[in-house]
């Protein structure tokens, strides 16, 4: 009877996710995996380790707007009744006044998240030029992975790396080893974007050379304190081909000529089950960007904020 329990379940599993599919929506396994499972023995294998990384919710948005992102995934904006003109900064340095404007920044809940056909969660990018519209562009839920972010005068690339996938990957992904994990998710959809259903997932870098071809771009490497196994420098080799082959795609990034234009920053790796990465600034990136700041001065400013600091501000006229 005891060897009948995980086909049984496996058998409800493929009926739920059939009866899901089949009205247009996606089952989330490790829901699933919590109604299904009271005992405490699992008889799923999941995604990942509690120690890895989970899903990011990649936001952009390109309306202004003081609370919230605007999600142009289904249209909802979560704070149509509060609207300005100039972009929104924090009342403060504190911690507190950071918790609060990462929060209503990035607002969680107005995320765009790329999923496949499968469902399976894979690297995400967005790559934009502004074109004289203000720009918000953020992460959340940093907890292991590693996040790229360049940065010039004329758009953004932001690029999340899933820890469970690119750097530490799961027996489930079937990766010969490391480096065949990073050739396939990070160097191959960098170099020419991720392929068929995906491709807008991760566009390809190479494709807006010229937006970060001047003096002004910088690249910023956001990555965790630690692997899953507390080793500060476990992912160096990853991160230091990550750069080599970003200067091979933008010769103003070449780290070998252009080393003060990169900057890594290190966040605190938290489980990804901590409470902080839902109600403080920990793990989020965003990326502001506004053509008008001060309101009527003609001027564009541009910032980058890595959990409690701002990293990163450029100012220029128009």
């Amino acid at each position: 009877m005891r060897g009948l329990i995980p086909q049984a379940i496996s058998v409800i599993t493929i009926i739920l996710l059939c009866i899901s599919r089949s009205h247009g929506r996606h089952l989330d396994r490790s829901r699933l995996e919590i109604s299904v499972n009271h005992a405490k023995e699992s008889y799923f294998v999941p995604r990942d380790d509690l120690r890895k990384c989970s899903a990011p919710v990649p936001v952009v948005s390109r309306k202004r707007r003081d609370l919230g992102l605007y999600n142009e995934a289904n249209g909802t904006d979560h704070a149509s009744a509060l609207m300005r003109r100039v972009m929104q900064l924090p009342d403060g340095t504190d911690k507190l006044s950071m918790n609060e404007f990462m929060d209503v920044e990035i607002a969680k809940a107005a995320g765009v998240v790329f999923q496949n056909k499968a469902g399976s969660d894979f690297n995400t990018a967005l790559l934009e030029d502004f074109a004289g519209a203000a720009v918000s562009a953020g992460v959340t839920g940093l907890c292991g992975c590693t996040t790229l972010v360049i940065l010039s005068r004329m758009g953004y690339f932001i690029a999340h790396y899933w820890e469970s996938i690119s750097f530490s990957p799961d027996p489930v992904w079937k990766f010969k080893d490391d480096q065949d994990a990073f050739k396939k998710t990070i160097e191959i959809p960098l170099t020419q974007g991720a392929g068929g259903y995906m491709r807008r997932a991760h566009p390809r870098l190479g494709s807006a050379a010229s937006s970060f071809s001047g003096d002004d771009v910088r690249a910023f490497l956001i990555k965790p304190s630690i692997n899953i196994h507390s080793d500060p420098n476990g992912y160096r080799w990853q991160w230091d081909k990550m750069k080599t082959i970003i200067g091979g795609i933008l010769p103003a990034l070449d780290p070998t000529q252009y080393a003060s234009r990169w900057q890594e920053i290190t966040y605190t790796k938290l489980d990804r089950d901590d409470a902080a990465l839902d109600d403080t600034a920990a793990g989020r990136t965003l990326i502001k960007y506004d053509p008008d700041h001060p309101e009527d001065s003609k001027r564009n400013k541009l910032t980058l904020w890595v959990e409690w600091q701002q990293v990163y501000n450029d100012e220029w006229s128009n």
